[in-house]
């Protein structure tokens, strides 16, 4: 069997150390509702069964394997590398993420190039279910209208797997990963394409499941992982911003700031003076994005206490106090 038209979808799926999750992903994937779906695994070297027990699943769903292309990276590259290559061999009209850890329902795809195509948007978009063992918490945006106000109004999350985006539009404007960069990559892309888009739409269902999987480098959200990552991230975006010359990017660049650094707060059990004092520094243009972020106690409460690392410190000690016995979602609503 040949392919005989463009693919409407192309699906990018890094994959590495995923042997105990694949098969799941997998079936969510070749099960989809929508025919014409292009397939992109890309193997990282990963060095467990992940590609295999991704073959005999793919052995179930043989109309499914034309639509396949896997590339096998030369050495372990990485997330942001792995990401550039998938979105590079893209063929399909729209393309969207996928994380082999995590699994979309059966007709997510069908229903977000559905509405791509009504609303003629360059980016569509879907919630998304943040999966914990025993009980899941559903979050994301749904913003239908123009992407300037889609950035004015902080109406996004950062994540590509919940965002069907335009294969042209990334051509297009060069929307590709920061290279080296492989945590939070997709917040540059998702910037970037949002700032360069015409018109955002969404569906309302929570068609991506999200697993909070704590050996991902995603749930170990220390001061390391900024250092290393966030901030090579950030001094990207904000010379990008910078290029552009508009005030308004700048504000919306503050809230994406503070919304990083802020969880380090009440998700770092090891949070000491130290880091405290490195959180005050860190960004502090930003603090001005506090209020419209937390309009509650909680942005009263930073916004006093962030200039001074020891009420900072303290404060972190009295939500250590408050967290026993709490979930993880529990824990980011303190």
């Amino acid at each position: 069997m040949e392919k005989i038209e463009q693919p409407k979808v192309s699906v990018i799926i890094p994959v590495y150390k995923a042997e105990k999750y694949i098969e799941r992903c997998a079936r969510s994937l070749f099960g989809q509702t929508l025919d014409s779906i292009e397939y992109i695994f890309i193997d990282d070297c990963t060095p467990d069964r992940s590609m295999e027990i991704l073959w005999q699943v793919l052995d179930c769903y043989p109309e499914r394997k034309p639509w396949v292309k896997i590339v096998r990276l030369s050495v372990n590259s990485h997330q942001a590398k792995a990401r550039t290559t998938g979105m590079k061999a893209a063929t399909g009209e729209y393309q969207i993420h996928c994380d082999p850890d995590d699994w979309v329902e059966l007709n997510l795809y069908e229903q977000l190039y559905i509405q791509a195509k009504k609303s003629n948007s360059d980016i569509t978009t879907c919630r998304f279910k943040r999966v914990y063992p025993g009980h899941s918490k559903i979050e994301g945006y749904c913003f239908s209208g123009t992407a300037e106000n889609c950035l004015k109004e902080f109406a996004f999350d950062f994540s590509l797997w919940s965002k069907l985006i335009s294969t042209q539009l990334i051509i297009r404007h060069n929307i590709f990963p920061y290279e080296g960069i492989d945590c939070g990559e997709d917040l540059n892309v998702v910037f970037r394409a949002l700032y360069y888009s015409k018109k955002v739409s969404c569906i309302p269902d929570a068609g991506y499941n999200y697993y909070c999987n704590p050996d991902s480098i995603t749930h170990n959200g220390t001061i390391n992982n900024i250092e290393t990552h966030l901030l090579k991230n950030l001094q990207n975006l904000t010379t990008f911003v910078n290029d552009q010359h508009k005030y308004w990017l700048n504000e919306t660049l503050n809230k994406i700031k503070f919304s990083l650094k802020a969880p380090l707060i009440w998700t770092n059990p090891d949070f000491n003076y130290r880091e405290a004092k490195y959180w005050c520094n860190l960004w502090p243009e930003c603090h001005s994005a506090i209020k419209d972020l937390f309009p509650s106690m909680k942005g009263t409460i930073l916004n006093m206490l962030s200039s001074a690392p020891v009420f900072i410190y303290l404060y972190h000690k009295y939500l250590v106090t408050r967290q026993k016995g709490k979930t993880c979602s529990q824990i980011t609503n303190l």
